[in-house]
């Protein structure tokens, strides 16, 4: 049971740092948002998308973990379009 609880605490500091990586992403997500709007630019840039996909894929410890950091990644970026897409339909509603 100790060793669990060890592993758990481990997922837990991991968990934190992922936490504010992603406050950090999406406050530039934001940022990246506004450009988007300011210069009439889609939110979905494909080609970009998959350039982060290809390139987290390089980076998966192993072979086994390659889809689910494809999974991850994808998932990350749809938040991110949702977020500039709701960032933009704000500033639009003022």
């Amino acid at each position: 049971m100790t060793d669990l609880r060890k592993l758990r605490q481990n997922i837990d500091k991991i968990d934190e740092q992922l936490s504010g990586l992603i406050n950090q992403r999406m406050m530039i997500a934001r940022a990246v948002a506004q450009y988007k709007k300011d210069h009439n630019c889609r939110v979905l840039d494909t080609e970009r998308e998959n350039e982060i996909i290809q390139k987290a894929c390089e980076r998966s410890a192993s072979e086994a973990l390659k889809p689910y950091q494809e999974i991850f990644f994808r998932q990350l970026m749809a938040l991110s379009r949702d977020y500039q897409r709701e960032i933009i339909k704000n500033e639009n509603d003022k």
